[in-house]
Order: C-alpha cells, then structure tokens, then sequence
C-alpha cells in the first residue's frame, strides 16, 4: 500500500457489520468508506463498526463520512461505532468533540457486545 491510499475490508459479526480501514483517510480517499457505509445502510445494516487499528491518519473529511451517517442509523435503532483508534487519531477525535457524539470502544469484542444493549 502506498502513501495516500485507504484499504477498506468487511466481515459480519454477530450481525454488526464490521469496516475495517487501514491507511489513510482524506479527500482522495474517504469516498470509498463513505461508499461503503451508505450501502451498508441502503441494505438496511444499520449496526456498524469501524475498526481504525490500522488507520494511520484521518481528515475532517473522513470524520463527516462518520457523523453525517449516524442519524440514519440511529433512527433506525442501529448506531455506528468506532474502536481501536491510535493515540494520534483518538487525539484529533477528542480535540474535535467527536467523543460526545458518536461512541468508541477499545476493542472490538467491547464494541460488538455494546450494539446488543
């Protein structure tokens, strides 16, 4: 993978559909997440998790991706989640406020057993 670019894969567990990113998310690359989270909720999968373990960096663009999909899935008794940010990531999230609006959990076991409560 080269500098620049965003790997996205999905698995399904416990009926959470699970994004993982790996990369980086800016301008050039945060459509493909976008993509594939509103086609998540077009197919009505309304309980997602984002694992950022692998995400090296993310702009304000990829945290829009996040927050301006979370009313739809919140009205539709589901929630995006996010788990496993780094220290430089959960930093900006913080710095932003994000922490108030949208939850985030350290793994991703924790995160999926929060979607059942």
């Amino acid at each position: 993978m080269n500098d620049g670019e965003l790997e996205i894969k999905q698995e399904d567990r416990d009926g959470v559909k699970i994004i993982k990113v790996k990369g980086r998310m800016e301008a050039e690359t945060y459509p493909n997440t976008e993509k594939t989270i509103m086609k998540m909720l077009e197919e009505e999968n309304y309980q997602i998790l984002i694992d950022m373990e692998e995400l090296e960096y993310i702009n304000s663009s990829g945290w829009v991706v996040f927050i301006g999909n979370l009313k739809l899935a919140r009205d539709n008794r589901g929630d995006i989640k996010l788990c496993c940010m780094n220290d430089q990531v959960s930093d900006v999230f913080k710095q932003m406020g994000l922490d108030y609006i949208i939850h985030v959990y350290g793994n991703i076991e924790d995160a999926v057993k929060a979607f059942k409560k």
